[in-house]
């Protein structure tokens, strides 16, 4: 039996007990905790409060205590509501059904008969309980208190079974909202278990119930209406603003490899100021770069650069021990490889050996890094390839789309300039030119390389035709965009580029209020390319103008992926349109 006993009753002024007393010696609330039982098969709780998990504080609206279950006797965790608010009372129901609805060993699981009310002595307060098992083992938080950080295997194996988990809850229609190393149990067997749903919440019921294209009934923005789960260092920009997203759970979970993999506070480590990113690679040598890209991609300060669902997360760690195993391989052998042909292209200037064959050489290495996702490394060979034989067009081109993939524009446009140079009037490299400066919203510099491109192409090639159709959309010149893409639609061979013009001239009969002819593109495009988010966030729109339901639609503009620009934009909107059902 414990030492002292706490009183349940929060406004007690001397809560603890010595541990043969029955009714609190402060305020005379009874330190036995009952349940009351609805049915015979009902579990009955007689608790005794041994502790609290930490500290009691007057500010929070709720309290955590570790209990003696003297039906079991077992150890137990029972979560205590203090505020008597609707909203809160809400809230704490919301929690425990979550509970129920989810079956994972990772997970508390609780039954209908562990949410139960306590009266307390005045018989005018009643505080919600929930009780739920205690997890045996530590948190994270105090794990890394005595360890300095975790290896690369255990990144790998924790981040698994985290995504695991999530993957339970997010099928499951909720996600966490509060994910950090103090909510993540390391149990004995090595197994983790997330903890603290309090900030969890349906995702259908409440994020993509219905769309609102009005303020709420008191005339407040929606984003005000979802209850703030914020925790610094983990918490996304968009849950800062009350537009938590299932991929903000991604975020919080990249965020908390960053710390058990540098064992610094987030807030020690330095921030990139162009990206906004945080530096913290080097405090974590240990970490292979195909994971610590993996774990920043998880941490991408927009949603939409995120692994889209758990399902693609899962998916790409199985692939992970392989990728960082050819990594290290890669490193190890071929620059070895290249200090050896670097030493025999010495040796070459004498014997007059060919330098095109050692060019040749570092092209082929630069394509193996490529395809493993070794960008950098690709550069890196193409960069030599082109030291060696300075007119290697190929070289040139590749280098070029690897600098534009890396987002290396300057480099990018600096190598299409010399494929020009060695083939003028080459209408894909002018094409790229004109994407490069359209993904910079160059404009006007876009529409030039553009033209060029069609020009350099005279028909052959339509991506340049339709890019400019769509630049004519941004400029609100959509009578022009309908027409043009209505002469060449259908005449590409290519699936996606058709799909992307049937996305426009939606779009642009969409702005034009020509809601049929546009849903009809649109459903066009989408069969097509059902995973491009641009056209279903257009659909979504256009359904809504027809008073049709839309809500598959957005779910999808929602959750999948896209580089279009505009994309963000309608999913914000969307969003902030987004009514708040708890």
């Amino acid at each position: 039996m414990a030492r002292t006993i706490y009183c349940i009753n929060p406004g007690c002024k001397e809560r603890e007990n010595p541990n043969d007393a029955d009714s609190c010696q402060s305020c005379g609330t009874s330190l036995l905790v009952e349940n009351d039982t609805q049915h015979e098969s009902d579990r009955a709780y007689r608790l005794l409060l041994v502790g609290p998990l930490k500290k009691l504080d007057p500010m929070q609206y709720s309290e955590v205590f570790e209990v003696l279950d003297l039906e079991e006797g077992e150890i137990r965790i029972l979560k205590v509501l203090k505020d008597t608010r609707p909203k809160m009372v809400e809230l704490f129901k919301r929690e425990s059904l979550i509970l129920r609805t989810l079956n994972h060993p990772g997970i508390p699981k609780v039954w209908e008969e562990d949410s139960f009310t306590v009266i307390l002595a005045d018989n005018a307060t009643v505080l919600h309980c929930l009780c739920m098992p205690k997890f045996a083992g530590e948190n994270l938080s105090q794990w890394l208190a005595h360890h300095k950080y975790i290896t690369q295997t255990q990144a790998l194996d924790w981040l698994t079974q985290l995504v695991e988990i999530l993957h339970t809850v997010h099928k499951a229609g909720v996600f966490h909202r509060d994910i950090k190393p103090s909510n993540i149990m390391l149990q004995p067997n090595g197994k983790l278990a997330l903890i603290d749903f309090g900030g969890a919440r349906p995702i259908t019921d409440t994020y993509l119930a219905k769309v609102s294209t009005a303020p709420n009934v008191a005339g407040v923005h929606k984003s005000t209406d979802v209850t703030q789960i914020v925790s610094y260092g983990y918490t996304p920009l968009e849950q800062f603003n009350g537009k938590a997203l299932p991929q903000s759970d991604f975020y919080a979970l990249g965020r908390s490899l960053i710390h058990l993999a540098t064992g610094r506070e987030l807030f020690e480590l330095p921030i990139d100021e162009q990206t906004g990113n945080t530096l913290w690679r080097q405090e974590a040598p240990q970490i292979a770069k195909p994971l610590a890209d993996f774990i920043d991609e998880l941490c991408a300060i927009a949603p939409t650069d995120r692994p889209k669902n758990t399902q693609e997360i899962l998916n790409r760690l199985q692939k992970l021990p392989k990728q960082i195993k050819r990594y290290r391989r890669f490193r190890s052998l071929p620059f070895k490889i290249g200090a050896i042909l670097l030493t025999v292209l010495s040796i070459a200037a004498a014997l007059q050996v060919s330098r095109v064959w050692l060019s040749q050489s570092f092209f082929r290495m630069a394509g193996e890094s490529e395809g493993e996702g070794n960008l950098e490394a690709a550069q890196t060979h193409y960069e030599r390839a082109i030291w060696l034989d300075s007119g290697y067009g190929a070289a040139y081109n590749n280098l070029a789309i690897i600098c534009q993939r890396l987002k290396k524009y300057p480099c990018a446009i600096a190598n299409f300039n010399k494929v020009l140079e060695l083939k003028p009037n080459n209408t894909v490299v002018l094409y790229n030119l004109g994407v490069i400066h359209d993904d910079a919203q160059d404009y006007e510099e876009a529409r030039r390389y553009y033209k060029k491109s069609i020009e350099a192409g005279q028909g052959d090639f339509l991506a340049p035709n339709n890019n400019l159709a769509r630049l004519d959309i941004l400029k609100n010149d959509n009578r022009k965009a309908a027409q043009d893409l209505a002469k060449i639609l259908g005449q590409s061979i290519d699936p996606q580029i058709n799909a992307v013009m049937y996305k426009n001239l939606g779009w642009a009969q969409f702005n034009l209020d020509q809601y049929e002819k546009a849903a009809i593109n649109l459903k066009k495009s989408i069969e097509l390319d059902p995973n491009e988010a641009s056209s279903h966030c257009l659909l979504a729109q256009t359904k809504n103008k027809q008073n049709q339901t839309a809500r598959s639609e957005w779910e999808l503009c929602l959750f999948l992926n896209s580089e279009v620009p505009e994309v963000w934009k309608w999913k914000q909107e969307f969003i902030d349109r987004l009514e708040d059902k708890p």
